[in-house]
């Protein structure tokens, strides 16, 4: 009978953490829309999920090349554009103050003219520890022209 009631506080203690966040989790994922008319701008959030071994990351985002970023919005005022890549060093500090949370990046990407193809974008996270992780979601939009 003591064993079943250990069993049963430990599994309402496991309940209570994942429920309140302290079991841990780290991703990054990407949105945008699904197609895009030519010469027109389209919006991308990345959404990251830090956990609380991580101090800082690094994050850098691929466009699809004849497209280019603009209006590019981070948690932390910095970003590096250089053609069609953003860079966004120490993404929730300029010191590594952050750490555990969610943080959005967003950004617009517009075609240059003539660009009809999909698009593929592609991204990835580097954690403070050097985990180096894939941005996820949404990678494909359909050009419609």
């Amino acid at each position: 009978m003591e064993n079943k009631k250990l069993v049963l506080a430990l599994f309402g203690m496991c309940i209570f953490l994942f429920v309140f966040g302290i079991v841990d989790a780290r991703s990054a994922v990407r949105e945008m829309p699904s197609s895009y008319i030519p010469d027109q701008t389209i919006h991308v959030v990345i959404t990251v999920t830090l956990d609380s071994s991580d101090v800082n990351a690094n994050m850098e985002e691929q466009l699809p090349n004849g497209w280019t970023p603009s209006n590019i919005i981070t948690p932390n005022g910095y970003f590096v554009v250089g053609g069609n890549l953003i860079r966004i060093p120490q993404l929730v500090g300029p010191m590594g103050i952050g750490g555990r949370g969610q943080y959005n990046i967003s950004y617009n990407a517009t075609p240059n003219a003539g660009v009809t193809t999909d698009a593929i974008f592609s991204g990835v996270i580097e954690m403070n520890n050097g985990d180096v992780a894939d941005i996820t979601g949404d990678t494909v939009v359909t050009g419609t022209g």
